[in-house]
């Protein structure tokens, strides 16, 4: 979903790597009159169970890398607005194994474990698809290393959410679905 470019992300360029091969998947609207194809990018990926990298350049010529993703999903890339020449979200995804949401899907209430890397404090952010902050809180923490958070969000409907979680310069972000409330 595009931020500073359109929404739905037309001109976007994906790349994708897995055991050394590569897919590229350029995001447009078609071309028929009056109609759309479907911006939603789809890579066959075979018997292959993860995604080694996914690289996205958006329209602007900002890129995002992704790093160990697994495959049989769908993955709402969010254009990256921080920075001017890249994502400022590369320690996120060179780290991508560092955070971790247990269980997902899940019913409000969950687990995050984390690597603080810092020992400071963590601010978590829950937002929807549209960006709108739903839940926010602070958790005070001054060890460094792995990290939990038990997080009980009820009044929270079922649907697919965003997770920012951010301490010290570390900033990491994940999905996750709400659902059987």
């Amino acid at each position: 979903e595009g931020i500073k470019s359109n929404r739905d992300g037309f001109g976007a360029h994906l790349q994708i790597f897995v055991d050394g091969d590569q897919w590229v998947h350029e995001v447009d609207g078609g071309s028929s009159y009056r109609s759309q194809h479907e911006t939603t990018a789809h890579f066959g990926l075979g018997s292959a169970q993860l995604v080694d990298s996914l690289i996205v350049i958006w329209p602007g010529g900002k890129k995002q890398v992704h790093y160990n993703l697994d495959a049989n999903q769908q993955i709402l890339i969010i254009e990256d607005t921080v920075g001017d020449s890249n994502t400022g979200l590369n320690s996120i995804w060179n780290n991508f194994h560092g955070l971790n949401v247990v269980p997902n899907p899940n019913s409000g209430d969950f687990n995050i474990s984390y690597v603080n890397a810092s020992g400071k404090s963590a601010v978590l952010r829950i937002l929807d698809l549209q960006g709108r902050e739903l839940f926010l809180k602070y958790y005070e923490s001054t060890s460094i290393g792995k990290s939990n958070i038990s997080v009980s969000i009820p009044e929270v409907k079922n649907g697919l959410y965003i997770l920012e979680l951010e301490s010290g310069s570390e900033k990491y972000v994940s999905k996750f679905l709400i659902c059987d409330k």
